[in-house]
């Protein structure tokens, strides 16, 4: 990272700023191509988790190229200064690579949900309708790499 004095390598901040992001973008690559969407999440400190049709350009890509980015802006805020080159911003977030997979396993997909649910304020349910879940795609990104930085 070229500004060191930006860099945060404790896992509990990193935590702290993916936790306040509202969203993440997902970025993909298919054939030289980049391919990038703001996704709803769910965090469980090993595993980034998101829902999706069961089908679309998403699963295609994936299905090419399982290896993908993310991005977590978990606070901005724009200084504006006069002369405009001395704006600045106070920023906090998080860049993740990783491989995502298709979650199969009805336990684990009951654990991405409350992943998902948990990074929206709602509370575990533990119990979801089996119907429900064999009809919803649920995707893991195992995490390869993880960095962050911040600007106070």
């Amino acid at each position: 990272m070229r500004r060191a004095d930006r860099e945060v390598t404790d896992p509990q901040e990193l935590e702290a700023i993916i936790r306040a992001a509202p969203y993440c973008t997902l970025a993909l690559c298919r054939d030289g191509a980049p391919y990038a969407v703001p996704l709803s999440f769910g965090y469980d400190g090993v595993c980034v988790y998101f829902h999706c049709a069961t089908e679309g350009l998403k699963l295609d890509i994936l299905r090419q190229n399982p290896r993908v980015s993310l991005c977590f802006v978990g606070r901005c805020e724009v200084i504006v200064s006069t002369p405009a080159c001395a704006s600045s911003a106070r920023y906090a977030s998080v860049l993740m690579t990783g491989t995502a997979r298709l979650v199969e396993d009805v336990t684990e997909k009951a654990v991405a949900l409350d992943a998902i649910m948990s990074q929206h304020g709602a509370e575990e349910t533990k119990s979801y309708d089996e119907r429900a879940l064999a009809r919803t795609q649920l995707v893991a990104v195992d995490i390869a790499s993880m960095t962050g930085k911040r600007h106070d």
